[in-house]
C-alpha cells in the first residue's frame, strides 16, 4: 500500500472526453521509453523506522524511537552521485523530495542508496555515507538522539513505487539495573560501557543516557566486547561495581541487547536477550 495518498477528481464531460484521452496518452510513460530529460524527478516514501521503545522508557521524537520529526534532511545517492533530499515527516513515515531532485530517465528500477545524518558538525554536505560514530557522553537526551544513524542501503527503488526502507546503522544497548542483596537502591546510578572499540575514533567509554525508572540506554557502533572484557560500570554514591561477560558481547547494527542487572557488592547479570529494532506496526 502507497504510504502517501493522493487523490483524484474525474469530470466526465462528453465533448472533451477524447481530449482528455489522448493527453493521458501522451503524458503518461509507457514501457522502456526514454523520458524526457527533468520530466520525472525521483521522490521517495520513506518506511517507518524500526524501533525499541519500551513502554517503561521515555519515548522521544528522533529516530533512535522511531520517529522523522527530527531530521531535516537527507542524503540520497544513484548513480555515484549523492544529493541532498527534504524529508517531509508524517505519521512515523516520511516524504523525501528536492528542489534539485534526480531524475528518472525511464521505467526501469534504479539502485538507491540513502543515508543520515548527512552534514558534518561543519555544516558540509556528507557526499558519501560517514561512519558511524557514537558520542562518549549520552547522559543527556540530545547526544544520545543525535548517536543514532540511519541508511537505507543500495536497495532497487520502483517507478510505480519508489520507497525506501531504513535501518540503524548502530546498536542498541539497554541496562535495567536492580538493588541486589544488600543494597536499598540504585537510583541516581551513573551507568557506562566501557573498553569499547576505539576504531573510526570511537570512544571507548560510552556513559549511558538515563530513559526510565533505573533504565539506561547507549548507542554504539557495530562490535564484539571479547568475553572477559568488563563491560558495564556502575557508579553508585563512592562505589563502582563492574559487571564482564562470561561470553562475547555481540554488537550488531540494527539489534538491540538489553541487560537485566543487579548491583550487590558486584554488578551480576541476571539475564540478556537479543533483538532486531521492530517497527512499531
Amino acid at each position: 500500500m502507497n504510504l502517501w495518498n493522493s487523490s483524484s477528481i474525474w469530470i466526465y464531460v462528453a465533448l472533451f472526453f477524447f481530449a482528455a484521452v489522448s493527453c493521458t496518452q501522451q503524458d503518461e510513460p509507457n514501457g522502456s521509453e526514454t523520458f524526457p530529460e527533468g520530466e520525472y524527478p525521483l521522490e521517495i516514501n520513506a518506511s517507518a523506522l524500526p524501533t525499541t521503545v519500551s513502554s517503561m522508557s521515555v519515548s522521544t521524537r528522533a529516530t533512535v524511537d522511531g520517529n522523522w520529526q527530527g531530521v531535516k534532511t537527507v542524503a540520497v545517492e544513484t548513480g555515484g552521485l549523492a544529493k541532498e533530499y527534504t524529508v517531509t515527516a508524517g505519521n512515523r513515515v516520511a516524504r523525501l523530495s528536492s528542489n534539485d531532485p534526480h531524475y528518472w530517465t525511464n521505467r526501469a528500477p534504479i539502485i538507491v542508496s540513502a543515508w543520515w545524518p548527512c552534514r558534518d558538525e561543519d555544516g558540509n554536505f556528507l557526499t558519501t555515507m560517514p561512519a558511524v560514530v557514537v558520542k562518549p557522553d549520552q547522559s543527556e537526551q540530545d547526544a544520545f538522539q543525535s548517536s543514532d544513524f540511519i541508511v537505507a542501503e543500495a536497495q532497487k527503488v520502483l517507478f510505480d513505487y519508489p520507497t525506501l526502507v531504513f535501518s540503524h546503522r548502530t546498536a542498541r544497548v539497554t541496562i535495567n539495573l536492580k538493588a541486589g542483596t544488600g543494597m536499598q537502591s540504585v537510583a541516581g546510578a551513573k551507568v557506562a560501557l566501557i573498553n569499547l572499540s576505539i576504531e573510526n575514533n570511537n570512544p571507548d567509554t560510552i556513559v549511558a543516557y538515563p530513559a526510565g525508572d533505573c533504565i539506561y540506554e547507549a548507542l554504539t557502533a557495530p562490535q564484539i566486547v571479547p568475553k572477559g572484557t568488563p563491560f558495564i560500570q556502575v557508579e553508585l554514591d563512592k562505589d563502582t561495581f563492574v559487571f564482564t561477560p562470561k561470553k562475547d558481547v555481540v554488537l550488531e547494527a540494527n539489534q538491540q541487547k538489553t541487560y537485566n542487572v543487579s548491583v550487590t557488592t558486584e554488578v551480576s547479570e541476571k539475564s540478556t536477550t537479543t533483538k532486531k529494532f521492530l517497527p512499531l506496526f
